[in-house]
C-alpha cells in the first residue's frame, strides 16, 4: 500500500506543474507518422532501476527503525546471492496486493515506452529480481518474485488499457487536463512518461487500439449483514465495480488482454478497504465455431482460450489470493433478440496462492502459501448489454509449500440477480464459501460462511 501511494503521489507532483499549459501546446495533424511511439527499452530499463531506488529511499526516510531493511550495501547483496531464497512473513495485503502493484510499475515502464505485452513482461521479472537481491537486506523471497512479476503483468496491462479509455490525444483545454490527471492516477508511470515525452499536451491521433469492440460495466452499491470477530452482527456497506473490456465473441482475442474482466469491491467497514480485486485476461483465443457465428450475435459461439488470473480477496470471513494460468471454453448462447447467456469453464494451474490459516505459529504468518489446481465456471445473463444474472462456482485445491503442512480446498458459490430499470436497477446477491484444511501436524478444520447483499446497480454499455 505504501508503494502505491508513493508512486502515485510522485507522479501527480510531476504532472501538476505543466498542466496549466496543456491547451497551448503545438497541434500536430491527426494523420502524422510521428504519432506512433517508438519502443525505447533502454529508457524503460532505466526507469525500472529508478523505481527501485525511489522506493528504497522512501523506506529509509519514512519508516524509521522499520526501514532498516532498506539500508543495503555490497555486503547485503553478496549475502542475498550466497544464501538464496526463503519465503517471507509479510502480511497478506503486502504480499498479495502491494507487491503485484509494485510489479505493475515495472511493467508500465516498458509498456508506456512503446513496447507490447510480451516485450514488457520481462521488465516485470527483471525489476522484481533486482529488488529481491539489491533493494532490501531481506533474503530474496520466491513468493515476492512471483507476485510482483506475474501479478504485476496482469495489473499493469489492465491499468494500461483502462487508462487508454480515459486519455484522449485529440482533446484540448479543460477536458484534456482532467483526462491527463485521471490517466495519471490510474497509471502513474504512464503519466510520468507522457510528461517527459511531451504527450500530455501534444494533440494528435489516438492509438488504433484505444477502444475494444465493446465495453460494459456496472456499479453495485449495497449493504449486507456481517458477523464480526466476537459474534456481533453489523451492517456493512460496499461498492462493486465490474468491467468487461472487449468481447471475445466479437473477435477481441488476437492479442493478450484484448478482452479481460475486472472485479473490484470497496468496503466501508470491513477488514480491508479493498475487499476484492480480480483480473481475468485472455492471453490467446481460438475460434471454435464458424466465422459466421462470430459475426452474428444471434448464433451460438465457442472459443478456446488461454487465460491469466490475478485474485485478491480479503475480508473478515476470507483471505484468498494468488496468480494462475488457465485454459478453457468461452461460450455465447443467444436466447432471444434482447437476452443472451455467456459462460466460461476454465481449469487453471495456481502458480502460487495464499490462503488464511489458523496456525500462524508455524510460519509467523496468518496464511499459508500453496500451489495447485483451480476451476472456474460462470454463467452470466445479459439483457440489452446489461448483466442481470450471474451464477458462479470457483474452486481451488492448494498444496501447502510454506506454512502449515497439508492442503486447503476452497469452494465458492455465488448468485446475483438484477432487475434493470432504465440505466439503473435493483438486485440481490448471495455468496457461500466452504474451506477445508487438512493438516499433517494439526487438527483439520472446516469453515463455512454466507454473505447476502442488497444492490442498487448502475449500468453502462458502449
Amino acid at each position: 500500500m505504501r508503494i502505491r501511494v508513493l508512486v502515485a503521489s510522485a507522479a501527480i507532483v510531476l504532472v501538476s506543474a505543466p498542466l496549466s499549459g496543456l491547451a497551448a501546446q503545438e497541434v500536430f495533424p491527426l494523420d502524422c507518422d510521428t504519432c506512433e511511439q517508438q519502443p525505447n527499452p533502454a529508457l524503460a530499463a532505466a526507469e525500472v532501476a529508478l523505481i527501485n531506488v525511489v522506493v528504497n529511499v522512501f523506506n529509509r526516510v519514512t519508516r524509521g527503525e522499520e526501514g532498516e531493511f532498506a539500508y543495503v550495501s555490497p555486503a547485503s547483496w553478496q549475502r542475498n546471492i550466497e544464501i538464496g531464497w526463503e519465503f517471507d512473513d509479510n502480511n497478506f495485503s503486502t504480499n498479495m496486493f502491494a507487491h503485484p502493484y509494485h510489479g505493475s510499475t515495472y511493467y508500465s515502464a516498458a509498456r508506456s515506452n512503446g513496447m507490447n505485452f510480451w516485450e514488457s513482461a520481462p521488465f516485470a521479472f527483471g525489476g522484481s529480481l533486482m529488488w529481491e537481491y539489491l533493494g532490501e537486506t531481506h533474503l530474496p523471497a520466491p513468493n515476492d518474485f512471483i507476485a510482483t512479476s506475474v501479478g504485476g503483468i496482469a495489473l499493469g496491462e489492465m491499468l494500461h488499457r483502462t487508462s487508454n479509455l480515459v486519455l484522449d490525444n485529440e482533446a484540448t483545454g479543460g477536458s484534456r487536463i482532467w483526462r491527463e490527471l485521471a490517466g495519471t492516477l490510474l497509471n502513474p508511470v504512464r503519466g510520468f512518461n507522457r510528461l517527459i515525452h511531451g504527450d500530455m499536451g501534444r494533440v494528435g491521433a489516438n492509438p488504433p487500439d484505444r477502444f475494444p469492440s465493446r465495453i460494459r460495466s456496472l456499479w453495485d452499491f449495497g449493504g449486507r449483514p456481517v458477523t464480526d470477530s466476537v459474534g456481533e452482527q453489523e451492517r456493512h456497506f460496499f461498492a462493486n465495480f465490474n468491467l468487461w473490456y472487449g468481447d471475445p465473441h466479437n473477435g477481441d482475442i488476437k492479442k493478450p488482454f484484448n478482452s479481460f474482466e475486472l472485479r473490484l469491491q470497496l468496503n466501508a467497514a470491513d477488514k480491508s478497504a479493498i475487499g476484492r480485486l480480480q483480473v481475468l485476461g485472455t492471453l490467446y483465443g481460438d475460434q471454435l465455431s464458424s466465422e459466421e457465428s462470430q459475426q452474428d450475435p444471434s448464433k451460438t459461439n465457442h472459443i478456446f482460450a488461454v487465460t491469466q488470473h490475478y485474485d485478491y480477496l480479503e475480508n473478515q470471513a476470507f483471505e484468498l489470493g494468488g496468480n494462475a494460468l488457465g485454459m478453457g471454453l468461452l461460450s455465447r448462447w443467444p436466447v432471444s433478440e434482447s437476452f443472451s447467456l455467456t459462460s466460461r469453464l476454465i481449469g487453471s494451474f495456481v502458480l502460487l496462492g495464499g490462503i488464511r490459516s489458523p496456525y500462524a505459529e508455524v510460519s509467523g504468518r496468518t496464511y499459508d502459501f500453496g500451489t495447485g489446481l483451480g476451476l472456474q465456471t460462470y454463467i452470466m445473463g445479459w439483457h440489452k448489454g446489461r448483466q442481470v444474472l450471474e451464477l458462479l462456482y470457483w474452486g481451488e485445491h492448494l498444496q501447502v509449500i510454506d506454512g502449515s503442512p497439508g492442503n486447503h480446498t476452497v469452494h465458492i458459490f455465488g448468485a446475483t440477480a438484477r432487475f434493470p430499470i432504465a440505466f439503473f436497477g435493483i438486485g440481490a446477491s448471495v455468496t457461500h464459501a466452504i474451506r477445508d484444511g487438512n493438516f499433517r501436524d494439526f487438527p483439520d478444520i472446516t469453515e463455512t460462511g454466507t454473505r447476502v447483499g442488497i444492490l442498487l446497480t448502475f449500468f453502462t454499455d458502449r
